[in-house]
């Protein structure tokens, strides 16, 4: 008997677009044992990497912003082991803004936005809209 396959039914005339941001963070000289397990054969470190944000905006103008990003002040709103960690490490974080800044300076503004999806236990959820 035939294992029946899951649909996904997409609504006629459906669209969405989707926008990259740059959030302008760069990470470097991250351990690669930290993002990398079992570990890589000559790979020691990960030199440089940024991350990005994706607003998703529907057909009907509802939007939702997948945020990846890391925000300028991220050593000093993490953890203090956390951060002592990521110090003893070597690793370095820059971030030259906030993805509210972005949105804003691209005509977006944060308030508009009705769900926020992280990758990750963000360290400043209750600072968005407002900085993050």
């Amino acid at each position: 008997m035939a294992t029946p396959v899951a649909s996904f039914s997409v609504p006629p005339g459906a669209t969405a677009k989707v926008h990259i941001i740059d959030s302008t963070t760069r990470i470097t000289d991250m351990p690669a044992n930290i993002l990398l397990s079992p570990s890589m054969q000559g790979v020691d470190t990960i030199a440089e990497f940024g991350s990005w944000c994706f607003l998703v905006q529907s057909s009907k103008g509802q939007k939702v912003l997948f945020d990846l990003a890391t925000p300028p002040d991220v050593v000093f709103t993490l953890p203090p082991a956390f951060s002592e960690q990521i110090r003893d490490a070597g690793v370095k974080f820059e971030a030259t803004k906030h993805v509210a800044e972005i949105l804003k300076e691209n005509g977006v503004d944060p308030a508009e936005i009705s769900s926020v999806i992280w990758r990750y236990e963000k360290y400043c959820y209750h600072k968005w809209p407002a900085r993050c």
